[in-house]
């Protein structure tokens, strides 16, 4: 999340910066260009990050359900 935050400031910046020069218009557009990518290839891991951890918490969740319903029908105490 922070370097997807890093990447919207710096886009952000970019942005700001190409709109008040007017000089080197290309090298500030092609600049804008990569950090737009950045931020999308960014966003992209921070989605599968997210989806991961999300997993990962129901499993640990419903993982500790199902053993503790079968350790009743089993008549096991934890």
């Amino acid at each position: 999340m922070l370097g997807l935050l890093a990447i919207s400031a710096a886009l952000l910046a970019g942005y700001w910066l190409h709109r008040r020069a007017s000089e080197g218009r290309a090298a500030r557009r092609s600049i804008v260009l990569v950090i737009s990518v950045l931020a999308v290839l960014l966003s992209g891991a921070t989605l599968v990050d997210v989806a991961l951890i999300g997993h990962s918490g129901a499993k640990a969740s419903w993982s500790s359900v199902t053993k503790g319903a079968a350790g009743q029908q089993n008549g096991d105490s934890d």
